[in-house]
């Protein structure tokens, strides 16, 4: 953890093993996923970002990618071919596939703050990529058929607070990293108008604070 106001960082874990995080809404808690190359299994792992001693709330999982809004889930890649993201609910440790295609490829999921839709990338091929929202209805991802594509490319998104803008992570055809709204119909959830990039693309990396 770095504080951005001082710069002081401080150690949450001491793995050896790759570690890929993810904080809840509130900053209070830390959920993050181990590659272990000898057992062969991702657990997953959560920590106060005070620090403390981690708790496994999961014996094999997948990569974690996100909590849910009210930080009662975590949502994570499911290993498989191809590969989709299942739901762990930290309380009970029950974990269930939350999206599989038969053909695509689903990653990088993100609830919208009502948990009424989600947010991912579905992928099939290198060349057929597309940033989607579909819409959550007893506990699962809607069908394809009710997906509504946000934009014909890649890119890790993340809603704003009242759940009407999406802002994602994405490269120009020249390898340009930029940042992007897309404005959302507070009904159906489809693009409003075109995408507005921002005036902070630069080569390499994100600006701070953008």
């Amino acid at each position: 953890m770095r504080d951005l106001a001082s710069g002081k960082e401080s150690a949450l874990t001491q793995s050896p093993e790759r570690e890929f995080p993810a904080m809840t809404d509130d900053g209070t808690r830390v959920a993050y996923s181990v590659q272990d190359q000898k057992q062969k299994t991702t657990p997953i792992y959560v920590v106060g970002s005070g620090g403390g001693a981690p708790r496994k709330v999961c014996d094999d999982c997948g990569l974690v990618t996100a909590w849910t809004p009210d930080a009662s889930g975590i949502l994570y890649t499911a290993p498989g071919s191809p590969a989709g993201f299942g739901l762990l609910e930290v309380a009970s440790g029950q974990k269930r596939e939350f999206l599989r295609h038969p053909r695509q490829v689903v990653s990088f999921p993100k609830l919208s703050p009502d948990q009424k839709w989600v947010t991912f990338v579905a992928a099939q091929g290198s060349d057929q990529t597309r940033l989607v929202v579909a819409p959550v209805r007893g506990g699962a991802v809607a069908g394809e058929q009710e997906w509504v594509q946000i934009l014909a490319r890649s890119g890790v998104a993340d809603w704003s607070p009242n759940g009407n803008v999406l802002y994602l992570q994405s490269a120009e055809p020249d390898g340009q990293p930029c940042i992007w709204a897309v404005r959302l119909d507070p009904e159906t959830r489809r693009p409003v108008g075109r995408p507005s990039r921002s005036s902070t693309c630069i080569r390499g990396r994100y600006r701070s604070g953008t």
